[in-house]
């Protein structure tokens, strides 16, 4: 069934009651929890509140000068109804408290957040509360910080209930032990003598109680209780001394005393008595009194009857004392209980509860067993110690272990053997939890010290520290060990030390403490000599016979230094805003002001009277299009919690035009979120607007340049960067913009430091310079560097516009390469025409003579050595004439792949052993339009190249594969046309040759082998003929690794031609025909003449094309034209062909050259019956020359 109301509020004040803590003095922790509530919440007021019956009593409050209000009245009051959070924003809108007297007087409360202080059970017996006197809210996470002070509370006041408790246990168990030592004393006097008396001495009040025995010794009525002095007196003079000594080593230093001394009674009788006197001592070890007994030795005979009234006398103790007693027979092994102990273990009755000591001992928890054995052993063997104290659990009769705290004594006979155990027990187990729990609670505590940001640190009222924390340890730069002991003056500046020792001093004299509770900004002074502000807060511990400080210091450096920034920055931001061309402003939002800097007339026209400082002005003068999008747009940054705002809109000048304004600021928030104020600047942006759309039609039209046009500061750092530029040296405009051009564009400093140095004395310089692309290769650059000076005529910055020339160069140098060659090849070509010129003679006439020598003679082999000899001649003429590209060739469709294995025998042959051939064709080649016969004497050339590259052997390789030169690489290399090639690369892995040599490899006669293995024109041929045959030729060697030699054959279109065989060598064709001779070379034409008519035919000769045409027109009939194709007089061969077959239609042409020219035109040659005769030639040769250009038609 639910609780009702009033029993809920009983209960409360219950629990209330048992806490014993209304009316109590102010405690340091709970002062604490206030103040930093207060801090966490940026309140000025809060209090920990506990109600009773009729009012509400603060234990703890920060900003209240009221210990406590009417119950009726207090807000707490329906926290503690409720049993929740209450939160009040704004008390004087709240009907529940409009009129509260708390609200409409002092303390003029308008805001209240409190939380409940809930004990174990759930009853709530007061909160902790902050409050306010302005209207305000409260964030969640502050709520949550109250809520874990409110258990923080609660859990102090927990520890205070265990503190009250355990003191009350302490008192309660000295009682006992009080009672129980004295019965404990007695019984064992009781089995020494019968005439016995026990004594007891308070050293608080140096009272002496006598027992009943002690009284009659000295024969004094019973209760007599003297004074110390007056029971030392009792003892005869000479014993006097004696007794003094061993009663005050025994009450100061606790030594034990048994003496035999004699003294006089009441009655003026001397007695000799034993007195024996031992110390007591309290929980804490301390001695509080002396206790001990004064036996009659002359009544000795009457010990057993003292000893059984003893012993009467003790069990009416423990009956009297509810104690939880127990009594060891250790003669008979027996163990007796109180009534108390069987009701703490919970047995019904006695005869239930064990009568052995073992049976008892299997009580214990076995974990502490043998603990307690060994203790208890350990008394009974050694004569010195006859009490012991132990802890231990013990099982109850409901199967729960409890914990107890056991006293026990021995008593032993005369000879000093253990006869008897006699003891105490109590139950301890609430307050073993409770010592737990505060260990715990310390344990926390010190948890929270140790890692506590500020410093934290206890003194004594003479200002001397205690302890301190980690935190303050490095706050102030000293060691734990080298503060403790220190007075906290150590720590001062020299002028707040003046006013600490003020303050300690006026609080000795008159217990006045200004500073306890409330904040203080003071000076302190670390080890290192170096001041800083701090926040110190003093809160006051009273102990029972002392009281102690504890300081909670903050380091505020950066609090002192953002305040007095920030007062620096108000400063800077009013100056600011007189000096800006732009327009400051302030808006303050709960006001709804707005404050304008005396820019707003210079910008816009207006005087700050006719602006006012309503936010309305500005807000009216936004023009209307753009009113909407902005107000928006401002709402939203205060509503989504932005920092920033900024905004483009149109705003009314004075002169009725719309300026083109940016608005830009910044949101300042109070501790809620909630925006406060808004400071920011107005631009007027017009004119940038179009300076901006100038400058961006500008940029465009820079940008579409291919020239890199750049702009830099005198420092090398760019502000410019055009398309042009990104493309010229690989940086995008936002990498190179703010960056130094320097190491990124410039090979070196030195470049840039002489440029720099022309253009400041000539300002502009025109010029090639090596510079970097981001990838790192060079460029060459035509630059044009201009000078830019600012308004004062001094320099400001670099402009710009390169030129990238580095493909003109290496265009210029193959050019030149290509010149060069040429060059050499007319020369080359020359000298082989004439050359040949003098072979066909020489050739001739050995072959001639040769004939008519008789074989063997002397003559005969001397003419055969001649015709060898011009033969050598000729070939090496062919080879000027191949490298001059004035050979003859016969292009035509080749299969290249057929060529080249059909090859395979002749360079196996050429190849030595060690060197492998490998040939590596790509599928479906393309034919090659080429002279097959020249394409193999070429690649035996570079097959025997290669060779001499590998003297040790290695590979050689031949790979054919089709392949496409496009635009870009044609644009590189000035002497090839882009199309289709079949490629012929020829790979060693010999030597390789150098960088040096690679540029001459082409040139005739040059050669890098050794003296005599080498003529030097084994290259240059190759290079002739694939220039000749309209191909591309390129090679890429590397020293020790080897070359490559790649030849590109233009591509053939049709299908390939076919071989024809020579015919067999037998007699020389001849025949009768007429045939005309042109030669300007009279040893050859005769030479020439000669060998025609002994093959047969007719010959008419002539030394110019002059003299050939006045024969054709003598009308004479010929039926071939054999002539040279070079001849002085301005006639060359074909052109005298052409001009003769004006006048015989029908006639057959046969050229003859040194070398193949321009004037053999395509038009010509490409008639069937024009054939072309390389010079020099033997007979037969001649014959069928002749022969197929008579029989062709």
């Amino acid at each position: 069934m639910k609780e009702s109301r009033h029993d809920t509020e009983v209960r409360r004040q219950r629990k209330l009651e048992e806490y014993r803590v209304l009316d109590t003095d102010n405690e340091a922790l709970f002062d604490e929890l206030v103040r930093l509530a207060a801090q966490a919440c940026d309140t000025p007021m809060a209090i920990v509140s506990l109600m009773d019956a009729d009012r509400q009593w603060f234990k703890a409050s920060v900003g209240m000068d009221i210990d406590s209000t009417p119950r009726k009245i207090a807000f707490c009051d329906l926290v503690i109804r409720q049993c929740r959070n209450l939160v009040v924003d704004d008390a004087a809108l709240d009907p529940r408290f409009i009129d509260n007297p708390l609200v409409t007087g002092k303390p003029n409360i308008r805001f209240y957040a409190g939380v409940p202080l809930l004990a174990a059970d759930g009853s709530c017996i007061g909160t902790l509360a902050v409050m306010d006197s302005e209207a305000r809210s409260i964030e969640a996470h502050q709520v949550h910080t109250l809520q874990a002070f409110s258990k923080l509370a609660m859990h102090a006041l927990d520890l205070r209930l265990t503190r009250l408790a355990l003191k009350d246990s302490a008192d309660e168990k000295q009682h006992l032990l009080d009672k129980l030592d004295k019965s404990q004393w007695l019984m064992d006097i009781a089995r020494r003598a019968v005439r016995l008396g026990g004594w007891h001495v308070d050293l608080a009040s140096e009272q002496i109680t006598w027992s009943e025995q002690a009284a009659v010794i000295h024969e004094e009525p019973p209760g007599h209780s003297p004074r110390v002095d007056e029971g030392i007196n009792y003892y005869a003079p000479e014993h006097r001394r004696k007794i003094r000594e061993a009663y005050t080593s025994c009450a100061t230093r606790g030594v034990p005393f048994d003496e035999e001394l004699q003294l006089i009674t009441a009655r003026g009788r001397r007695r000799w008595v034993r007195t024996i006197g031992e110390p007591e001592h309290d929980p804490d070890g301390s001695i509080i009194g002396v206790q001990g007994a004064i036996l009659d030795i002359s009544e000795r005979k009457r010990t057993e009857e003292a000893l059984r009234l003893s012993e009467e006398r003790y069990r009416h103790a423990a009956e009297a004392s509810q104690a939880a007693l127990w009594d060891y027979d250790m003669i008979t092994g027996k163990v007796s209980f109180s009534e108390t102990f069987r009701n703490m273990l919970g047995y019904a009755r006695l005869e239930d509860m064990p009568d052995t000591l073992e049976a008892y001992m299997q009580l214990m928890h076995p974990e502490d067993r043998d603990r307690v054995r060994e203790k208890a052993d350990r008394m009974v063997d050694r004569a010195t110690e006859d009490r012991a104290t132990a802890q231990f659990r013990l099982l109850t009769q409901s199967g729960d272990y409890r914990w107890v705290e056991s006293n026990s004594k021995v008593i032993r006979d005369e000879q000093g053997r253990a006869i008897r155990r006699l003891g105490s027990t109590v139950d301890i187990h609430e307050r073993r939890l409770a010592e737990q729990q505060l260990r715990e609670q310390a344990e926390r505590m010190r948890g929270v010290l140790e890692t506590a940001c500020d410093a934290i640190i206890t003194i004594d009222e003479y200002g001397v520290m205690e302890t301190v924390n980690p935190a303050a340890t490095e706050m102030f730069g000293y060691r734990a060990e080298d503060m403790l002991g220190q007075g906290i003056s150590i720590l001062m500046t020299d002028r707040y030390r003046r006013l600490h020792d003020d303050h300690l001093k006026r609080y000795r004299e008159t217990g006045e403490a200004r500073i306890i509770g409330s904040p203080q900004r003071l000076e302190a002074r670390r080890r290192d000599g170096t001041a800083f502000p701090i926040e110190l807060t003093v809160g006051e511990v009273h102990l029972p016979e002392r009281r102690i400080f504890t300081g909670f210091i903050s380091d505020v450096t950066e609090q002192e230094t953002a305040r007095s920034a920030l007062e620096d920055s108000e400063e800077r931001f009013r100056a600011v805003a007189r000096a800006s061309t732009d327009v400051i402003y302030d808006y303050v939002m709960e006001s709804g002001e707005l404050w304008w800097s005396d820019g707003l007339e210079a910008a816009f026209g207006y005087t700050l009277e006719e602006a006012g400082n309503d936010i309305q002005f500005w807000i009216d003068h936004i023009h209307p299009d753009d009113q909407d999008r902005t107000i928006a747009s401002l709402e939203a940054a205060f509503e989504y919690r932005d920092q920033e705002w900024s905004a483009e809109y149109r705003f009314l000048r004075k002169d009725g035009r719309y300026a083109q304004a940016t608005d830009s600021g910044v949101i300042i928030r109070g501790k809620p979120g909630k925006p406060d104020r808004m400071v920011g600047g107005m631009k007027d942006v017009t004119e940038q607007r179009v300076a901006r759309r100038k400058l961006a039609e500008q940029a465009e039209l820079l940008n579409k340049a291919r020239d890199a046009i750049f702009v830099t500061d005198l420092e090398g750092t760019a502000t410019y960067w055009n398309h042009g530029a990104e493309r010229l040296y690989g940086w995008q405009a936002h990498e190179i913009q703010g960056n130094t051009i320097l190491k990124r564009v410039f090979a070196s400093r030195d470049d840039w430091d002489q440029v720099l140095a022309r253009l400041l004395e000539a300002g502009g310089w025109d010029g090639q310079m090596r510079q970097l692309h981001r990838d790192g290769h060079e460029l060459q650059v035509q630059c044009h560097l201009t000078l830019v000076l600012d308004k004062s005529d001094q320099p400001r910055s670099i402009l710009a516009i390169n030129t990238d020339i580095t493909e003109k160069i290496e265009l210029e140098e193959q050019l030149r390469q290509a010149q060069r060659l040429e060059a050499i090849g007319q020369l080359t070509g020359g000298v082989a025409h004439d050359f040949n010129n003098l072979l066909t003679v020489i050739l001739g006439n050995a072959e001639l003579l040769s004939e008519t020598l008789e074989t063997g003679s002397t003559q005969k082999g001397m003419a055969d050595l001649m015709l060898s000899a011009a033969g050598r001649g000729a070939e090496l003429t062919n080879q000027l004439l191949a490298f001059a590209r004035r050979q003859a060739l016969e292009p035509k469709a080749t299969d290249v792949l057929n060529l080249v294995q059909a090859m395979q025998p002749l360079l196996r042959r050429s190849i030595p052993e060690n060197i492998e051939i490998r040939i590596s064709p790509e599928p479906d080649l393309w034919l090659a339009e080429i002279d097959p016969g020249q394409l193999e004497s070429a690649l035996l050339n570079l097959a025997l190249n290669a060779r001499d590259a590998m003297p040790e052997g290695g590979r050689l390789s031949i790979t054919i594969s089709n392949s496409v030169l496009d635009g870009d690489y044609t644009r590189q290399h000035a002497d090839v046309l882009d199309g289709e090639y079949v490629q012929v690369a020829v790979t060693d892995n010999g030597q390789g040759i150098g960088a040096k040599d690679q540029s001459r490899i082409f040139e005739p006669f040059f050669t890098t082998k050794q003296k005599g293995k080498g003529t030097g024109l084994g290259l240059p041929m190759v290079y002739g003929f694939i220039k000749q045959s309209r191909g591309h030729i390129a090679v890429y060697s590397e020293p020790g690794m080897g070359t490559t030699v790649r030849m590109y054959l233009p591509r053939a279109f049709g299908e390939a031609s076919k071989e024809q065989t020579d015919d067999a060598e037998g007699v020389l064709p001849g025949g009768s025909e007429r045939i005309l001779v042109v030669e300007d070379d009279e040893l050859v034409l005769e030479h020439v003449r000669r060998l025609i008519c002994q093959l047969g035919y007719e010959v008419a000769t002539a030394t110019s094309g002059d003299e050939a045409l006045q024969l054709a027109r003598s009308e004479q009939e010929f039926d071939l034209l054999f002539t040279d194709v070079i001849m002085p007089g301005g006639h060359t061969g074909p052109d005298l062909a052409r001009e003769i077959r004006r006048i015989h239609p029908d006639l057959r042409v046969l050229f003859t050259s040194g070398y193949t020219e321009d004037a053999l035109t395509l038009e010509e040659s490409d008639r069937p019956s024009a054939r072309l005769l390389q010079k020099p030639y033997p007979k037969a040769v001649l014959a069928r020359a002749l022969r197929e250009a008579l029989d062709k038609r």
